[in-house]
């Protein structure tokens, strides 16, 4: 069993690293040329992505403590795919990451029961994100996990560019739908433990594009931890994910992706593309430490 909840897991690592999450989105065309090279078959590919999400993992190892895994991108190779993702969040768990598993599932209570069995007990990732259109259903299934560590990122307001269309419509109160949203996560988990500084285990996902809703999500609901992604090759800046972090510089995790993963830039051609990506990881670190040091 896990040693802690979520949240404190969390800040453990963060206090040790930074509030970097590395996230781990790899496709063919862009890995380095050595590995681009041997990837013909979808079987070739597969078995590409998983020596490149591993080779990830070790450049962050001791720069970052958390690393995401967009499960999109191991699942288009079938079989061969679960096999390289799963091979790869165990090397990263076996390294001391906290791993979250960006599968954006959101389903009826029995759906849900299954998707928690596969990334919570096969899997074993630390968390997952969740899609909560469908209600509390959606995280019925996962609260179990909760008392072995586990924890969960729900979406309210997203850093893609149609979220808007969705996300912003007016709702309760004449409150924004995200806002809305947001405060019934927070409601669904009424009666579960929180940790010593006030954070529930289950938290939400909240763009840096959307900076202003990240000030008033924190604002209106300082128990909820966010994952927010956005931050570097999407627009987002320090400044815009400073609003995510707490007055101790806590309650936030910020993830960056391609900014870091292919920061060697033409496929790695003549770069130590790896040198490239801890060098990449270790500039966002310190952008982000120093964005959450002075966030209060």
């Amino acid at each position: 069993m896990t040693r802690g909840t979520f949240s404190e897991r969390l800040r453990r690592a963060v206090e040790t690293h930074g509030p970097l999450c590395v996230g781990i989105d790899p496709t063919v065309e862009a890995l380095p040329e050595e590995l681009r090279e041997k990837a013909g078959t979808a079987a070739e590919q597969a078995a590409a992505i998983g020596i490149f999400a591993d080779a990830v993992t070790e450049a962050v190892e001791g720069i970052a403590g958390v690393v995401k895994f967009q499960v999109g991108f191991f699942e288009r190779y079938g079989a061969a795919g679960y096999v390289a993702l799963e091979t790869a969040v165990k090397k990263a768990k076996h390294a001391g990451f906290i791993v979250i598993a960006d599968c954006k599932r959101g389903d009826i209570g029995s759906t849900m029961k299954a998707y928690a069995r596969y990334y919570m007990d096969v899997l074993d990732v630390d968390a997952v994100t969740l899609n909560p259109y469908m209600g509390r259903d959606v995280i019925e299934p996962f609260i179990p996990y909760v008392s072995r560590g586990k924890g969960a990122f729900l979406l309210v307001r997203t850093s893609n560019a149609a979220a808007a269309e969705v996300q912003e419509v007016s709702a309760s109160e004449g409150h924004p739908y995200h806002l809305y949203l947001t405060g019934r996560i927070a409601a669904w988990q009424d009666g579960l433990a929180r940790d010593e500084a006030g954070y529930l285990p289950m938290g939400v996902v909240a763009g840096a594009t959307a900076p202003e809703d990240i000030r008033r999500i924190r604002s209106r609901h300082p128990e909820l931890l966010m994952l927010v992604p956005g931050f570097g090759f999407q627009g987002g800046t320090a400044d815009d994910v400073a609003g995510a972090f707490d007055a101790e510089g806590n309650g936030a995790v910020v993830n960056s992706s391609r900014a870091v993963i292919y920061a060697f830039g033409d496929a790695g051609a003549g770069k130590d593309w790896r040198a490239s990506i801890s060098e990449a990881a270790r500039s966002a670190q310190a952008v982000l430490r120093n964005t959450a040091a002075n966030a209060g």
